[in-house]
């Protein structure tokens, strides 16, 4: 039977160059890097053997780390748990010598040893450093069995998580995995309750109803508080509460000679310069997203030449051209940004790269609303007009009426004025939600779960696997001699096992084939746009709601077949937070608060008839957004007293931690205690000395009697 493989290390032989002495410089670089990354494991107490990848030059170094290294290294971790005050909920084990570990552990266990810096005690093998320049990645290998168990799980009825016990997700994928996975059925359970009020509401046809946008920031403000209480709870449950105080350094944390304060400091200094940048990037993009929207908006209603029915399409095309190239662009910029500012923790480097991230992609996703509903319906008429008498003045359409009576469309421009401000679409505001909210989820599913199908099946018919000629563009090592690779002990074993291990070495292919590693950052992403869409729009259309309700439902499954048949295993990592999502569901909910006032008072009939024109409607939405801001932030402290004391004071992970801290005291002061009896005894061993037997006191007192 092959012994199990922790993590496998692939490693790139592979020679570019077409000069001979520059290939066999590189060759002979690739050699001495491998046999020193082999010797390296090796000698740090790890089994590791190279075996032959999917294509010529491909090796996939197989690791495994011994129980009683494991063992070492999970008391390490314990220890440093325990003095750095992480929840430690059998404190009777800090003495034990083994420890019970989850896969999920033991994964990250292996794992961060191999990558942690000398300095915390790892061997820094970090892929694409340039000590390690050949090593492309470090992946874990899937349990099948345990996927199909949780895929057949989630076909369970059910909002939320349903049947599956997302404990052991976490034990199985670690705790980010997990706590995503939590909060995606934490947030589908929420929607339920808004989901009815929306619903009910957009029954009775009650679209920028005020009672509805008061419940939906109530709502909203309620589930970022209460989820705030559920992760601490859920980190308190698994032992990572506090689990940033255990952090090592990230391996490009460059130190230097400044002080603490001074290190702060300079990154606050590169921090602050960098948002002129962002700033400068949002504007671009913004003016980007606002010409095709003019082009979208106006001008496919005036253009009236050759190929006009296509001209929307043409804007399509632009849009997929330009957006996701600058998008790409930019966070090439926003990388090198957040690499300048030096982190010492991957979780604030990730923190500051998330939020930088979110920015554009907040702005791509909303902006179109925000045109829609303060420029294009409030000004349309008016911006059309405009626009008709710049485009008549430099076509020369201003001809006389008997002429314009004989040739009403003449030219390529709309000439009818009244057709023109006639066209403005009042309900463009609800077929850009609907479009949002169904047609860009229905999207985004097919992207998720059937695209990858159709990529891995053109990759192997390029790479000659389906034809099976060996003629593709990659060339393919062919495995049918694998076992004259073996060595001799293998060689005598039995058939059976060199079929095991046969077996093991083509899933391991197939794994590595994949060729995409999980990011948690777009499903994150997804989610808190879609809460964006929900919190700050839906009073546009409030079924909005049901149908990200609807998407979450079918999301939780999706997002679980991703992960156990389209990427490689996710490599645990301890948190116990969402980190930045939390402040961009917080920021999102903020904005809500301004922006559901405004649009009711906009477009709710009962409230928008008293608006005298359209150019002083800005003046009185600025004075609600503001007034609406400081009644938000009383609400939400009102609202965040309350969770608190429900949902923490009193409860059972609340308990558990002062239960935990005193135990940790005790423990402490037991010690104490130890010490002072070792020192007691000590004391009267030093005591038993004839100098300190003989006291002169009683007898010159005595002395000092006979004399009076």
């Amino acid at each position: 039977m092959p012994s199990r493989v922790d993590l496998v290390i692939l490693f790139s032989a592979r020679v570019s160059s077409v000069n001979k002495a520059q290939a066999k410089e590189n060759i002979q670089q690739a050699e001495e890097q491998y046999t020193r990354l082999l010797n390296l494991l090796k000698t740090s107490g790890l089994h590791a053997v190279g075996k032959r990848g999917e294509k010529l030059g491909e090796l996939m170094i197989l690791v495994k780390c011994p129980q009683q290294k494991l063992d070492a290294l999970a008391r390490a971790e314990r220890d440093s748990n325990f003095i750095h005050g992480l929840p430690v909920h059998n404190l009777g084990s800090i003495a034990a010598k083994s420890v019970n570990l989850s896969d999920s552990d033991r994964l990250r266990l292996v794992h961060d040893y191999i990558t942690w810096t000398t300095e915390d005690g790892g061997l820094a093998v970090v892929p694409g450093t340039e000590q390690w320049s050949r090593v492309t990645s470090i992946i874990a290998i899937h349990d099948q069995e345990f996927n199909e168990k949780w895929l057949k799980a989630w076909s369970a009825q059910g909002i939320g998580s349903g049947s599956v016990d997302l404990d052991k997700v976490k034990d199985h994928f670690g705790e980010e995995v997990g706590l995503y996975f939590h909060f995606l059925a934490t947030y589908a359970k929420a929607l339920t309750i808004i989901s009815a009020i929306g619903g009910g509401f957009w029954f009775f046809g009650a679209s920028y109803s005020p009672y509805y946008s008061i419940a939906l920031v109530l709502w909203a403000t309620t589930f970022v508080e209460y989820w705030k209480v559920l992760e601490r709870k859920i980190s308190v449950r698994w032992g990572t509460y506090g689990a940033f105080r255990v952090e090592k350094l990230r391996h490009d944390y460059v130190k230097d000679a400044r002080s603490p304060l001074q290190r702060d400091l300079l990154r606050a200094t590169r921090m602050a310069a960098s948002f002129p940048i962002i700033l400068g990037f949002v504007a671009v993009l913004a003016g980007i997203l606002s010409t095709l929207f003019a082009v979208e908006a106006f001008l496919t209603r005036l253009y009236t030449g050759p190929l006009h029915q296509h001209v929307g399409l043409f804007n399509t095309i632009l849009f997929m051209a330009s957006v996701p190239n600058f998008l790409g662009l930019y966070q090439k910029y926003a990388t090198k940004m957040t690499n300048l500012e030096n982190h010492k923790h991957q979780s604030t480097y990730d923190y500051s790269l998330t939020i930088k991230r979110f920015v554009l992609s907040a702005t791509v996703a909303y902006l179109g609303l925000v045109l829609s509903a303060f420029v294009y319906v409030p000004f349309g008429q008016q911006i059309m007009t405009f626009v008709h008498s710049q485009l008549s003045a430099q076509s020369g359409l201003n001809e006389t009426a008997e002429t314009m009576k004989d040739t009403p469309s003449a030219g390529i421009w709309q000439q009818d004025i009244g057709s023109i401000t006639t066209t403005i679409d009042t309900t463009r505001l609800q077929s850009q939600m609907y479009a949002y909210t169904v047609t860009n989820q229905i999207v985004g599913a097919f992207l998720e779960v059937g695209l990858p199908y159709i990529m891995r099946f053109i990759g192997r018919v390029q790479g000659g696997a389906v034809s099976g000629n060996g003629k593709g563009k990659g060339k393919r090592v062919d495995f049918k001699d694998e076992n004259s690779s073996v060595t001799e002990a293998s060689a005598a074993a039995s058939g059976e096992e060199r079929k095991e291990e046969r077996e093991l070495l083509v899933k391991i292919r197939k794994e590595v084939a994949l060729g995409r590693d999980y990011d948690v950052f777009e499903d994150y992403l997804e989610m808190v746009t879609q809460f964006g869409y929900v919190v700050i729009w839906s009073t546009i259309w409030p079924l909005a709601p049901v149908m990200a309700l609807i998407n979450n439902y079918i999301e939780l499954r999706s997002d679980a077949f991703k992960i156990s048949k389209h990427v490689r295993r996710p490599i645990p990592v301890r948190v116990d937070s969402i980190g930045p999502w939390l402040e961009c569901l917080k920021n999102l909910t903020w904005i809500a608060a301004l922006m559901n006032p405004a649009l009711v008072y906009m477009f709710n009939p009962r409230y928008s008839g008293k608006i005298p024109d359209a150019q002083s409607v800005m003046g009185w939405v600025a004075l609600i957004a503001l007034m609406a801001s400081h009644e938000f932030l009383f609400m939400r402290g009102v609202i965040r007293f309350i969770v608190e004391r429900v949902f923490w004071r009193g409860s059972e992970e609340q308990i558990e931690c002062e239960r935990i801290e005193r135990q940790v005291k005790d423990i402490c002061l037991d010690s104490l205690k130890r010490d002072r009896v070792l020192a007691s005894d000590y004391a009267k061993d030093v005591d038993a000395d004839d100098f300190w037997k003989q006291d002169e006191g009683l007898n010159e007192i005595q002395k000092v009697l006979k004399d009076a």
